[in-house]
């Protein structure tokens, strides 16, 4: 279920927050929460949650950021947007629409605009999809995003228990694999809890998954992924930025 960028402005504008921009430091609004939001917005929030979830109690959700400037080609933003994982009920799932929102106030964020010399709306999307639960989480580079390896023989990938969001948030020392695009074979820094024959497996989806995404994106790419332990789940991809 999809969350447009029209509906935070729609939103900021029934509460009175002026819409936040680069350029010009703010914070955070308090009024921006669950409880506070218009009843067309309640009403929308919860059925997504009911036509996501159904019957199944047990079903859990995730609110990830879509912010208009994020994963561009010269522009990550890696990070800076939030999103919200485990969402169990509906009062959850509208706490996590504005906790996201809230994020486009962030101090880090407008940093790393000022850095880059960005101006302009933040303007922000919504996707509320299915939580995947993973025993690993993490970002592959198609191409080593350094360049102080033979950058076009290697893929390079950050990995962490339970999600990726260690590595895109930079809270955790991930473990870190340096695969060979031919033969899979692969190079491990830091701690992980894999046998080596389970570390053998992923390492090999990891690769394929990677030429196909390059194949279908035009180039070297990065890729936020989760494994499950059977089965290798792509959350995202775009062109690589470094």
């Amino acid at each position: 279920a999809v969350i447009p960028a029209e509906a935070f402005r729609t939103t900021t504008s029934s509460l009175g927050i002026p819409m936040p921009a680069f350029g010009r430091a703010g914070t955070a609004p308090t009024n921006l929460t669950g409880d506070h939001l218009p009843p067309a917005m309640k009403n929308a929030v919860t059925d997504m949650w009911t036509s996501l979830v159904g019957a199944n109690a047990e079903t859990r959700l995730i609110v990830r950021s879509s912010g208009l400037h994020e994963d561009g080609r010269d522009h990550s933003f890696a990070g800076l947007f939030e999103s919200v994982a485990d969402v169990r009920d509906p009062a959850s799932a509208l706490n996590a629409v504005c906790r996201c929102w809230r994020s486009a106030w962030s101090p880090s964020l407008h940093e790393y605009a000022e850095r880059h010399g960005l101006i302009g709306e933040v303007g922000m999307g919504l996707v509320i999809q299915h939580y995947q639960q993973a025993l690993f989480g993490g970002v592959l580079f198609t191409r080593d995003p350094i360049g102080n390896r033979v950058s076009g023989e290697l893929m390079i990938c950050e990995m962490a228990r339970d999600s990726a969001a260690p590595v895109t948030d930079g809270g955790a020392r991930p473990t870190r694999l340096i695969l060979d695009r031919d033969t899979g074979a692969l190079e491990v820094s830091g701690t992980d809890d894999l046998l080596p024959g389970q570390l053998a497996v992923l390492a090999s989806r990891l690769v394929e998954t990677g030429h196909k995404i390059e194949t279908l994106l035009g180039g070297p790419a990065d890729v936020e992924w989760l494994w499950d332990g059977d089965r290798l789940w792509v959350v995202q991809a775009r062109r690589l930025t470094v």
